[in-house]
């Protein structure tokens, strides 16, 4: 019975919409996948339910991408970014044509 299976579907989708899904969790299960080829699903309810869900788990890992990357990434700015000594225009003048090859 298609009806039975669309509601099948949209109760899925409901009780995968309340679930916390990590990045991991999304790469490892597919989830996301399978969800995103319901985007294309004749009953429009369920394409619905499907794009917002893939909106929602986007957003939570993009989120989370940012999380992780301020974690890594070192607290200065580009412009405080200072060369160090190996820089041609850091070094003494005899040592700019030695770093040449004069």
């Amino acid at each position: 019975d298609k009806e039975a299976s669309v509601e099948q579907i949209q109760e899925t989708l409901r009780k995968l919409s309340s679930y916390y899904m990590s990045v991991e969790m999304l790469l490892e299960t597919k989830v996301g996948k399978a969800v995103k080829r319901l985007k294309k699903h004749s009953d429009v309810l369920v394409a619905k339910t499907a794009h917002n869900l893939v909106e929602k788990w986007t957003a939570m890992t993009n989120e989370q991408c940012e999380i992780a990357d301020k974690k890594r990434t070192p607290a200065f700015s580009q412009s405080s970014f200072r060369p160090g000594p190996s820089a041609p225009s850091q070094l003494p003048s005899n040592a700019r044509n030695s770093a040449r090859g004069n």
